[in-house]
């Protein structure tokens, strides 16, 4: 059903922001719509995407967290690979590896 004023079915979308954050609703419009069709916005999905960008700003936290750690002998082994031939990916470890 067609979104309309008078029935009271319209999302606000400066509601939706106060509610759940400007970059939940951009990524449910940005993924959700398909050119030359209707948008079929709803809180439902303006909630799961926001908990799934959540989990990548967390995802991003902690890896810019544990880059602290490296140490320069690291950087300087992982700078030198390239990830294009089996040999170069043999000699990273298991978690650079996987």
């Amino acid at each position: 059903r067609k979104m309309s004023k008078s029935l009271g079915n319209v999302v606000d979308p400066l509601q939706v922001i106060n509610e759940m954050g400007t970059d939940p609703l951009r990524f449910t419009l940005a993924v959700g719509t398909t050119p030359g069709q209707d948008v079929n916005l709803n809180m439902e999905k303006l909630t799961s995407n926001r908990n799934f960008l959540n989990k990548i700003w967390n995802g991003g936290k902690f890896i810019l967290f544990n880059l602290e750690k490296v140490t320069g002998e690291e950087w300087e082994e992982l700078r030198d690979v390239k990830f294009n031939s089996e040999a170069d990916l043999a000699r990273l470890g298991l978690a650079e590896r996987w």
